[in-house]
C-alpha cells in the first residue's frame, strides 16, 4: 500500500515526457531499493526485484499482471497512466513490477523469476543476470533494457531493471 501511494504521487507524464519525470521515477526506485535492503537485512534477509517499464511509444501498451515463476510475490504497481480495466499503459506512462523472495530454510532457494506479458512483447525478469531476457517482440514496438543494476544494492539483494518500449 505504501509503494502504491508513493508511486501514485509522481506527476502524470505526457507522451514525450521530459527527463525530469524520468529522473523522478528513477530516484523513487533507487530510494525504494535502498530502504528495502536497509530494512530486510540479516536475519530477516529478503530479495527484491523492481522493473520500471517506460512506455516511450506513441501507442497504448497493454501490460498484464505478472506471473510468478520463482519467489514469493509478484505485483504490478500502477499509477494514473495505467487503465486497470483495459490493462493499457498510456504513451509516456510507467508501471513498476515488484518481485520478492526470502530464504526460510537452508534447503530452499531465494531466487526471483517473473514473466511479464505485454502487447509489445514478453519478458522474464530475475535477480540473476543470466535469467533476464526479452522472449518475443510484437507489433511495431522495440523493447530494450536501459539498466540492469544488481551489485550496488547489497550484493544482489536488490535488483533494479529499467525497460523502455518504443
Amino acid at each position: 500500500a505504501e509503494i502504491r501511494s508513493q508511486w501514485a504521487s509522481i506527476p502524470d507524464a505526457e507522451a514525450g515526457a521530459d527527463l525530469m519525470t524520468k529522473n523522478t521515477m528513477d530516484v523513487y526506485v533507487v530510494t525504494l531499493l535502498k530502504q528495502w535492503v536497509a530494512n530486510h537485512n540479516w536475519p530477516n534477509k529478503k530479495k527484491i526485484v523492481v522493473l520500471l517499464l517506460l512506455n516511450e511509444s506513441p501507442y497504448m501498451v497493454q501490460v498484464r499482471q505478472p506471473r510468478l515463476l520463482a519467489g514469493e510475490f509478484a505485483h504490478l504497481v500502477t499509477g494514473p497512466t495505467y487503465d486497470a480495466s483495459s490493462m493499457n499503459l498510456k504513451p509516456g506512462g510507467a508501471v513498476l513490477v515488484v518481485g520478492l523472495a526470502y530464504k526460510p530454510s537452508l534447503t530452499r532457494e531465494d531466487t526471483i523469476r517473473i514473466k511479464l506479458e505485454t502487447s509489445a512483447g514478453d519478458l522474464v525478469i530475475s535477480d540473476q543476470k543470466n535469467k533476464i531476457a526479452i522472449l518475443s517482440r510484437r507489433q511495431a514496438h522495440r523493447m530494450g533494457f536501459l539498466e540492469n543494476s544488481q551489485e550496488i544494492f547489497n550484493h544482489g539483494q536488490g535488483t533494479k531493471l529499467v525497460l523502455e518500449v518504443k
